[in-house]
């Protein structure tokens, strides 16, 4: 009786060992979804969770998760790229239409199309403020160096000479931008600022920076600025053309 009990006992061993590992799989897989999910939509708040567990570059679940932050990175900076010549075609398609348009001859066609043009750039700038979001974000997951105190943002700072650009047909801002100039200065800026008027309009405060180069300095300008200049605070912005050596900050337009 006992040797029969015994057989008995082992089927029902093997279904309760399969059906834990099939929770365990089902569980490392829903694991990896939601760091991945939560990559794309909090990664601050996820890397603090890894780095804390002694995660920060290896693998969780074989889940490489700074390797998939790296490429979705990468993915976000080419959409920016692809909107913001999207952005320029259709303004110049407007200007296009505008000139044929001087004779002053109501074309409704004409005016459709403008206001086409006009609702399909809203939707891009739209789209590209989400993104500007989360590659903020993802900077300093990263780019380690950037993880540092005030002092060491301020060297990075160094390393690039800035430009800061007010709207002309602002009285006031060109007073702000030397306040900026001379806040960064006191923080202990020491590279070149110069003072310009802008030619391109600029939808708020801005840092604008080539992702593929300027990426650090561009997030260490933005973080000296909130300690050194707290009236305002500058988005961070890519472009799609660099300027080696040099950062831009433009003033809202």
């Amino acid at each position: 009786m006992e040797s029969t009990s015994k057989k008995g006992d082992k089927p029902r061993l093997k279904d309760t060992v399969e059906i834990c590992q099939s929770f365990l799989n089902i569980l490392r897989d829903s694991s990896i979804f939601l760091i991945f999910l939560l990559l794309l939509l909090n990664p601050g708040v996820i890397n603090k969770i890894l780095n804390k567990a002694g995660f920060v570059e290896g693998e969780i679940a074989g889940f490489k998760w700074k390797k998939q932050l790296e490429k979705t990175d990468d993915r976000l900076i080419e959409a920016t790229n692809q909107i913001d010549i999207l952005r320029k075609r259709l303004e110049e398609s407007n200007n296009a239409i505008s000139k044929l348009n001087e004779d002053k001859i109501k074309d409704q066609g004409i005016e459709e199309q403008i206001n086409k043009n006009q609702e399909a750039l809203r939707g891009a700038s739209s789209v590209n403020s989400g993104i500007q979001t989360t590659l903020e974000a993802n900077t300093s997951l990263l780019n380690p160096r950037v993880n540092t105190g005030l002092d060491s943002l301020v060297n990075i700072v160094n390393e690039y000479k800035i430009q800061i650009f007010y709207n002309e047909s602002k009285p006031d801002q060109k007073k702000v931008a030397f306040e900026v100039k001379d806040a960064l200065e006191k923080s202990g800026v020491k590279s070149t600022i110069q003072v310009l008027p802008q030619l391109d309009k600029a939808s708020s405060n801005q840092i604008r920076y080539f992702a593929e180069t300027e990426r650090e300095v561009a997030y260490a300008l933005q973080n000296v600025l909130g300690e050194a200049y707290p009236k305002r605070s500058f988005k961070l912005q890519t472009v799609y053309t660099s300027s080696p050596g040099s950062i831009s900050i433009f003033l809202e337009s």
